[in-house]
């Protein structure tokens, strides 16, 4: 590593105040590439940070710390993993391309440039500003924007899922630059909001099938049951969710309540199935190993060809679904796979919530009703 980089490496270890009084400041911008922050306490001496301009580097996981209150404006950071304390921190003038902000606290922060920046599950962004913000090919999952202010943010080709906008300022002054996607509860959230509709008007929205939306989404609305498939190996997952899924009011089928001594498992397995609005699939290696577990699959894609809707909704444990070699491997694969591959029973982690909105559905006779 060159002198002038572990210099640059120590005083970024040193924390804010040394950084912001002290750092670099080119004309190009300092690069900073693949590089994991996940958090960490100055002063440790376990500290494992390598060279910015090039290595990974892993920083030690730590609650209360990360870049809070950093300048880091006009610097390029390149497929970097940041999940720590943002909040209060300059990113203006930075450009971010290919990074990860998962669950990055961003209160208060103020941003520039964002290309193919996964934001998904930002603890908050409340408070942040974006108003000076450029984001293209972006990824908004699960994000509090409270009080954000967003006049005059450029966006392109981004995604927005499960964003809440209560309090956000100068929706109607976000521009865009290319096309967007919004899911239901994202749309819900801005049509609440002074300035929402505009909002989705700029994003390409009719209005007429804005008031439609609104209609649906007045709708009153239940969760659908669920017949749990997986294996003894995946137990203590599985209790975790039956047990998070009841509490949120969904009816959950699960081998060791319905099943009883002397019932005739293949006939008991096939009845919960077929009374089971949606079959929930935990994929593991040892699941998707499992004979009980490919019988199931089978009946509910069975289920499928005979409802013409949708029932398998798949979750992923541990990677294994992504390289099953079954011919039923294709076919989960196309699903949009839920992944709870660190999930530990947190029932505020963001996939969660997507679990819950999968089981969404509207009562039957509520179809037609309207605001």
């Amino acid at each position: 590593m060159r002198q002038r980089d572990v210099a640059i490496v120590e005083l970024f270890a040193a924390g804010a105040a040394e950084w912001n009084a002290k750092r670099p400041r080119p004309t190009s911008g300092l690069k900073i590439s693949a590089v994991e922050i996940l958090a960490y306490t100055p002063g440790e001496q376990s500290i494992s940070l390598m060279d910015p301009l090039g290595a990974r580097s892993v920083w030690r996981e730590c609650e209360d710390w990360g870049l809070r209150g950093f300048d880091l404006e006009g610097t390029v950071w390149s497929g970097a993993h940041v999940d720590c304390d943002l909040s209060e921190s300059n990113w203006a003038g930075a450009k971010l391309h290919q990074c990860d902000l998962y669950s990055a606290d961003i209160c208060r922060a103020q941003f520039g440039d964002a290309r193919n920046v996964s934001f998904s599950g930002w603890r908050t962004a409340v408070d942040a500003n974006f108003e000076v913000a450029r984001f293209k090919f972006c990824a908004l999952d699960s994000c509090r924007l409270e009080g954000a202010a967003l006049a005059g943010w450029r966006v392109q080709l981004c995604s927005f899922f499960r964003c809440d906008f209560k309090g956000a300022r100068g929706l109607d002054g976000v521009a865009f630059s290319g096309p967007c996607s919004f899911d239901s509860d994202t749309i819900a959230s801005l049509l609440s909001e002074d300035g929402g509709q505009d909002f989705l008007v700029r994003a390409g929205f009719d209005l007429s099938a804005l008031g439609e939306m609104r209609r649906l989404l007045s709708r009153p609305r239940g969760l659908h049951s669920v017949f749990m498939s997986y294996c003894s190996a995946n137990r203590e997952v599985a209790i975790k969710l039956d047990d998070l899924l009841t509490r949120a009011g969904v009816r959950c089928w699960r081998d060791e309540h319905e099943i009883l001594p002397g019932d005739d498992l293949l006939e008991k397995i096939g009845s919960g199935v077929d009374q089971a609005d949606k079959v929930l699939l935990l994929c593991s290696k040892p699941s998707l190993d499992s004979w009980w577990v490919e019988r199931e699959v089978e009946k509910a894609l069975e289920k499928e060809r005979l409802t013409r809707e949708s029932v398998l909704v798949p979750v992923d444990l541990d990677g294994a679904v992504w390289k099953w070699q079954s011919g039923k491997g294709s076919v989960i694969r196309s699903r949009n796979i839920a992944d709870l591959r660190d999930w530990g029973g947190d029932a505020e982690h963001p996939e969660i919530a997507r679990l819950l909105a999968a089981l969404l559905f509207v009562p039957a006779g509520h179809e037609g009703q309207g605001a």
